[in-house]
Formats: C-alpha cells, structure tokens, sequence
C-alpha cells in the first residue's frame, strides 16, 4: 500500500516563519528531473479531492515493484473527470517515471500520437517518415532501464491498445 504522510500543522498563533520551519523540516527535498514529460493537457490549478482515487490508480501502476507492462484503466461515461485524474496523476507522480511520461490522444491517430513523441525527444526526427518517428520511440522507449508512463487518453476500445505495440516486448 502507498503510505499516507500526514503532519498537522497549527498555524493558529499566525507564527508563518515557524510553520515555514516546520514544513522544510517534513517536506522531502525538491526533486530536479530530468525526464520528458509529454503532456497535452493543462493541470487545473483548482483541482480538489480524488485523493484516493489516484493513490488507488498509483497501488495499480506501481504497487507490487514487479517488472513488466502495467496497466489501469479509468472508465465510466463522459464528463465525470477522467481525463483531469489522469492530467492530475501525471504531473503529481511524475517523478516515479524516470524514464518519462507521455500522452497520446487514443480517438486520433495512434502513429501520429506516438510520432509526435518521438519528435518531442528528438527534434532531429521530423525528417523520418512517420514509420520512422515511430519506430524511434519504441527503441527509446526499449533503451529504457527505468519506468515510463504512457497516458492513452479518450480511448474507446482498450483492446486496440495491443494493436498498435507502443511499447517495447518484454524479453
């Protein structure tokens, strides 16, 4: 299970330089990334709640520590928020995906979704053919010796996933 980390702060007396203390002394260092992150979506600064929704959706893709392909869905009819849990679980659990996070819109063209990826690494990539850009993101992807997160958003039928073969075979 994720674990919590709760700290109750009492701010009451209005003391701001010693709640500042008390937070440095809690909060974990500043994590500097250098990762891609791949997202067409903005995160809403207003974003309340769901907290145990996405720590749920976070057990599914990390949870047990085993190596492979992971996979979580997020269903239901249209309007309810899915793609704002997922614009919210990307930019908060960014860094447990060392290797990137990206998006492709799943109701478009999946080659030229993953295309664009490619492009997004490697600017030199725009003179391939798209089978090229494509294929050039699955061997960085491959190249990978850490986690990545692929976001396939608006995605109608998840059996087309295994279709297109994103990402790399496992050996």
């Amino acid at each position: 299970e994720t674990p919590h980390i709760t700290h109750l702060l009492d701010a009451r007396d209005g003391n701001m330089e010693r709640i500042y203390q008390e937070l440095k002394d809690i909060l974990p260092a500043q994590q500097v990334g250098s990762q891609k992150f791949i997202v067409s979506w903005s995160r809403l600064p207003n974003f309340k709640g769901r907290d145990e929704s996405l720590i749920e959706l976070h057990q599914k893709l990390i949870g047990d520590g085993r190596v492979g392909i992971k996979t979580a869905g997020l269903h239901g009819t249209g309007g309810i928020g899915k793609t704002q849990l997922a614009v919210e679980y990307a930019h908060r659990y960014r860094y447990y995906y060392p290797a990137g996070v990206y998006w492709l819109n799943g109701g478009a063209d999946w080659q030229s979704e993953v295309a664009d990826c490619a492009v997004h690494i490697d600017r030199s990539l725009l003179s391939e053919s798209l089978e090229g850009r494509v294929l050039a993101f699955r061997d960085y992807l491959a190249k990978q010796s850490q986690d990545a997160l692929i976001v396939l958003d608006n995605c109608e039928n998840p059996g087309d996933v295994l279709k297109y073969e994103i990402a790399p075979k496992l050996k």
